[in-house]
């Protein structure tokens, strides 16, 4: 991502980084264009910068600007250093999970031009993205799978979503706060790799899911995947699963090699989601297009464990929940 200085930032402004500046411009664009005083703005930036860095959410932040609730509701943004790690598999069960608990999801497949989470669902398309680029209506982008599950297919062999520019992905986000409040969740599933279409995806998320394996090269991009984050963004929330480990032992260690260099050179703590296992079931509920929570739902090693990784993830969403609503309470 290119950021170029900001134009006659003010001696408060500079307290902070212009990419970091720029960043919080873009995320805060609706908020901060009601402001026409340019000294006013930048406090508002600093202001922001600040929150951010006491773990404030941005729901929190821009409800504690307007005294509305910021329109996106719980984004997470699943990512992989590596292809080939279960990533998509994994994003798409977690919706189906969450749909399954009676919650209004979102499945976005962010893996522009090779959109293909909908196979795993057996789902035959017949919109995509590009649809919404030529109409500029949402509705003609989004599909229904199941009574509480959506679909946004971003096209696949499509030229024109390989490279898309700021324009297009500013489209993109005003598109999913313009359908947000129909759902509880939105899950969206990056393409793998630290591409700026990664990048501006993460953006929007309000927690990352980082999917990696024991292996090294997995472990090695998935800390670079990390470590780009923090570049982009202020102390992104991130969780880690390890996937197709041996045992828990391996995906514990693999876990505390991550944890390690992101603690010890970004200064970011790293959460646990938990581990999966290699699966042959898993494999077999690809090849046959079935969620694998569905086609084995008691499997401890398939779709059990997936399940009980649904459950954390849902625990942990809960918890902050309860956090924003206490932290409204103490600050009325």
């Amino acid at each position: 991502m290119n950021f170029q200085e900001p134009k006659q930032l003010s001696e408060m402004a500079r307290k902070i980084e212009p990419y970091q500046y720029q960043i919080i411009e873009k995320k805060f664009s609706n908020l901060l264009s009601s402001i026409n005083d340019d000294s006013d703005r930048d406090k508002a930036v600093l202001r922001i910068h600040s929150y951010l860095h006491e773990g404030l959410s941005e729901e929190r932040i821009f409800s504690m600007f307007t005294g509305q609730s910021f329109p996106l509701p719980h984004c997470l943004a699943f990512a992989s250093g590596k292809g080939g790690v279960g990533k998509s598999m994994l994003s798409v069960n977690t919706a189906v999970f969450f749909s399954k608990i009676g919650k209004r999801v979102l499945l976005f497949d962010a893996d522009y031009g090779l959109s293909n989470a909908h196979i795993y669902l057996n789902f035959r398309t017949k919109k995509s993205l590009l649809d919404f680029f030529l109409s500029g209506d949402p509705e003609d982008a989004v599909e229904k799978i199941s009574s509480r599950l959506d679909y946004i297919h971003t096209g696949s062999g499509e030229l024109k979503l390989v490279d898309m520019d700021e324009y297009e992905f500013t489209r993109i986000r005003k598109m999913l706060m313009t359908i947000a409040r129909r759902y509880d969740v939105i899950i969206m599933d990056c393409s793998p790799g630290i591409g700026k279409d990664v990048i501006q995806t993460l953006l929007v998320g309000t927690q990352s899911i980082m999917v990696t394996t024991p292996q090294v090269s997995s472990i090695t991009d998935t800390y670079a995947l990390i470590k780009v984050l923090c570049q982009a963004r202020m102390h992104p929330r991130v969780n880690v699963v390890v996937n197709m480990a041996r045992s828990v032992q391996e995906a514990d260690q693999a876990f505390q090699r991550i944890s390690l260099c992101t603690e010890r050179f970004l200064k970011l703590p790293v959460e646990y989601l938990g581990n999966l296992f290699y699966s042959s079931k898993i494999s077999q509920s690809l090849n046959e297009r079935t969620p694998v929570i569905e086609m084995y739902p008691l499997d401890t090693r398939s779709g059990a464990r997936i399940i009980q990784l649904a459950q954390n993830l849902f625990s942990r969403i809960k918890k902050d929940t309860q956090k924003e609503v206490q932290r409204d309470v103490f600050n009325r």
